[in-house]
């Protein structure tokens, strides 16, 4: 009986054995998973703080370009209204159109032929005549 029972118990012994090896032998799995997932971790935290400078630089760019562009449609409705006050003012004059041209000339241009008919230039534009390249009126 004695010796059932030292065999009993040296099969608990060896049982306990594995049972206490599986058990370190999870612990470390789960060890390193935990290692692998805190990594994880760790690399998205790195990506989300370089997504957030990011977005806080183009934030900033974005910033920039819309003070350019109030700038720029400052400066564009300023030209605009010194445009407008400059054409306001009479700046029509007499431009020469032939029969079968397009153009509008100077007296004096050579591409001027026979048939020149004197027109103001504000009429001529309105008609569809563009300058000439020649004499530029």
């Amino acid at each position: 009986m004695k010796k059932f029972i030292i065999v009993l118990l040296s099969i608990a012994t060896i049982a306990l054995s594995y049972t206490s090896y599986d058990l370190y032998t999870q612990k470390d799995e789960l060890y390193a998973k935990t290692i692998r997932q805190q990594r994880f971790i760790d690399t998205r935290d790195k990506d989300i703080k370089n997504l957030n400078e990011e977005i806080r630089e183009l934030n900033e760019e974005k910033r920039n370009l819309e003070n350019e562009k109030k700038a720029l449609e400052e400066q564009l409705a300023t030209k605009t209204t010194t445009k407008k006050a400059s054409s306001s003012t009479n700046t029509s004059y007499t431009v020469y159109v032939t029969n079968t041209g397009s153009k509008y000339h100077r007296s004096w241009c050579s591409y001027l032929r026979q048939s020149k008919h004197a027109i103001d230039k504000n009429t001529a534009v309105s008609q569809g005549y563009t300058p000439c390249s020649r004499c530029n009126p």
